[in-house]
């Protein structure tokens, strides 16, 4: 006769991937049947909580702009025969190097429209690409 039991006992072995081959505990040991249950349960939540963290670690945005400084002052010169906007970056990290980096710089003044309006902030992305970045050593 099947029982509650014996059904949970398949239930637990269905959902823990165990097989269905020799199963050593039956519904005639309640103590096994809790630890099991117990055991399944905790695992769920452990499995869960490792999940959870290897997703908060991957997604959250890494503190690598913290290492990365920024000349006070800017200096517009003549390079190449046109006026050049420079500025020099920094990696405060000494054991690593930055690979693959990109730069993107903003312009943020205020400026008249044709119409004679004044636009008090006006962001324009200026173009730092192309330009050869060199570490000092």
């Amino acid at each position: 006769m099947i029982d509650f039991t014996s059904t949970f006992l398949f239930s637990l072995e269905t959902q823990q991937t165990t097989g269905y081959g020799y199963y050593h505990i039956t519904e005639q040991c309640p103590s096994a049947v809790i630890t099991l249950s117990v055991q399944s349960i905790m695992g769920v939540i452990l499995e869960g909580i490792v999940v959870g963290l290897v997703l908060l670690k991957m997604s959250r945005a890494k503190k690598r702009s913290a290492t990365l400084i920024f000349s006070r002052n800017a200096v517009i010169c003549q390079r190449d025969g046109q006026l050049t906007l420079m500025f020099r970056v920094a990696d405060l990290r000494t054991k690593s190097t930055l690979l693959q980096a990109t730069i993107r710089a903003q312009l943020i003044s205020s400026r008249v429209t044709l119409e004679g309006e004044e636009v008090p902030i006006s962001q324009e992305e200026l173009d730092v690409s192309g330009y050869i970045f060199m570490k000092d050593t």
